[in-house]
């Protein structure tokens, strides 16, 4: 089950990224950011960035629960999913019917993929921050004691 969810915690970030960055390389001005973030931009993300992880950990549930609704556990998923991506592999351990519910459960998976992608770029434009510096935002608040200081005084 934790390889499951360590599986999706990192395929919503690849989806996530990808699709954000796309969207945001189309948006002229982006890339004129400061390397400092000032009192209000640090403001608006710690308003915005519970909301994110929220709403992360809502579709990452949506798709556990699109696996198991298929009729798959997420630990055959998992196993299903790895045998996939070697191509020495044999998928002859597994049955035409647990072949399809795989098959539908990666389906249910990429649609509630893009339902995330386009929830997190609404609150990220709503909140007047780009994906690139939410992103270093993001990864900054994650290693630095002193950005999360800086952070929990807007909370």
């Amino acid at each position: 089950m934790r390889y499951f969810t360590n599986f999706l915690a990192a395929t919503l970030l690849l989806s996530t990224t990808f699709t954000l960055a796309v969207a945001q390389d189309s948006n002229p001005g982006s890339t004129n950011e400061q390397a400092a973030f000032d009192d209000n931009t640090l403001k608006v993300f710690a308003d915005l960035h519970p909301r994110v992880l929220s709403t992360q950990r809502k579709f990452r549930q949506e798709m556990l629960n699109s696996v198991k609704e298929v009729g798959l556990s997420p630990n055959k998923f998992a196993k299903m999913l790895d045998q996939r991506q070697d191509i020495t592999a044999d998928d002859s351990d597994y049955s035409d019917e647990e072949k399809k519910a795989f098959l539908q459960a990666m389906t249910n998976i990429v649609e509630i993929q893009e339902e995330l992608n386009n929830e997190i770029r609404m609150l990220l434009q709503n909140a007047g921050l780009s994906f690139s510096q939410y992103q270093r935002m993001a990864a900054e608040y994650s290693t630095s004691k002193e950005m999360r200081k800086k952070v929990k005084q807007f909370n």
